[in-house]
């Protein structure tokens, strides 16, 4: 099991995760942005849940669990403090990519699938069920 704990970004290196989950929910349009790795313990990143044409900050590191060895098990990405979010990808499909080319390398995995889960934003509590998205695990270096 795969989980974020240190920055995933050096010289001439650079490492991370990132997903995304858009659709409509009960009426409600959503998107959700999450990364981790190459921002973790910076004090900024990416991570926001839209709602209704609203975008609220989630303010924290999410904790990101998932299997490197099967990419087709669930990837669970949460807010552990805040408790803005707790989602999961199922994923339906698995694109891998890597190029190398001496000391240049690049290359991943990209997981495409349905986002289930729950998302909190002022107070309030939104189910989310099989919404369409992805999530990635990336790294390069040059």
């Amino acid at each position: 099991m795969c989980r974020t704990s240190v920055a995933g970004s050096g010289r001439y290196r650079s490492f991370w995760n990132w997903g995304v989950a858009t659709g409509v929910q009960g009426g409600v349009r959503i998107g959700v942005n999450v990364g981790a790795k190459w921002t973790t313990g910076t004090g900024v990143n990416e991570n926001g849940i839209f709602v209704d044409g609203r975008l609220h900050k989630v303010m924290e590191d999410l904790r990101w669990e998932y299997d490197p060895s099967d990419w087709m098990r669930p990837w669970r990405v949460r807010a552990e403090h805040s408790g803005m979010l707790d989602v999961t990808l199922e994923p339906l499909f698995a694109h891998r990519t890597r190029m190398s080319l001496g000391v240049l390398e690049t290359g991943g995995v990209c997981c495409f699938g349905r986002w289930s889960g729950t998302l909190r934003v002022e107070g309030n509590e939104i189910r989310v069920r099989d919404v369409i998205g992805w999530a990635e695990e990336f790294a390069h270096r040059w």
